[in-house]
């Protein structure tokens, strides 16, 4: 059963998740703080489905080995450290503002050596210079990493 399931007591929908996320950036708790739940939030967000089983993202690289599951990454389309920016900077942040933005918290299943190339291209973290807010594939794109979408 995936991680978010209705049937566990401490289910959140992500619609329970966008008002509690927009509830804490309007709130006077440290940046800290709320850099803590934003990140918990946010992979809460992107193992909804499941980690690895649920994620409908995969790299071909990944599907070529799926059954190496310690080769198995699950990894942020976009960064979360550049969703974490994003929401702090929301001016008036709303359910509505705050799921535009998770709506790019993206899990996806790559290789430990995809996510080394990821690294080294120094993109762990941060997207391609030249690529706009609304580029999430900016970094697969820069290092050649091909993704499919297996709930197709």
């Amino acid at each position: 059963m995936a991680k978010g399931s209705r049937n566990r007591k401490r289910h959140r929908s992500k619609d329970d998740i966008c008002r509690d996320v927009a509830y804490v950036l309007a709130s006077p708790l440290t940046e800290g703080t709320k850099v803590a739940v934003l990140n918990d939030a946010l992979w809460k967000w992107s193992e909804f489905d499941g980690k690895i089983d649920g994620c409908k993202w995969w790299s071909e690289a990944a599907c070529a080995i799926r059954e190496n599951r310690k080769q198995l990454i699950h990894e942020h389309l976009v960064p979360r450290k550049v969703l974490i920016e994003r929401l702090l900077k929301l001016e008036e942040p709303g359910a509505d503002k705050v799921a535009r933005i998770f709506q790019q918290c993206v899990g996806v299943v790559i290789t430990k050596d995809e996510d080394r190339l990821l690294n080294e291209h120094g993109l762990r973290s941060k997207m391609p210079k030249d690529c706009s807010e609304d580029d999430q594939w900016g970094r697969y794109r820069f290092t050649n990493i091909a993704v499919r979408d297996l709930s197709q």
